[in-house]
């Protein structure tokens, strides 16, 4: 893996209570989810991803991650999942390794 570019990974999500529990590093719920919470920051940072809010309307996936198009819900005739690159609607990425 020598001089390889590194990738950024960006996680998106729509939750509102998620994303305030990486950011402030502690489980709103009990001591359990503490541990859980710390587990995946942890592996988080050693990935070096980073964890991004996003409006559920603007959110293209669902908790599935096939592709729910702007309005189309999801099963429609016409919808294929697809890979979502950029936002790019348009263009599928093709097949991931």
């Amino acid at each position: 893996m020598w001089g390889l570019k590194k990738v950024r990974v960006i996680v998106y999500t729509d939750s509102g209570p998620l994303h305030d529990q990486f950011r402030s590093g502690k489980a709103q719920t009990d001591a359990t989810m503490q541990g859980v919470l710390g587990w995946c920051i942890q592996k988080m940072r050693v990935l070096g991803a980073d964890l991004q809010w996003i409006a559920r309307s603007r959110n293209v996936a669902n908790v599935m991650t096939k592709c729910a198009l702007p309005g189309h819900s999801l099963g429609s005739p016409g919808v294929n999942p697809q890979v979502l690159v950029d936002g790019d609607l348009g263009t599928p990425a093709g097949n991931i390794h």
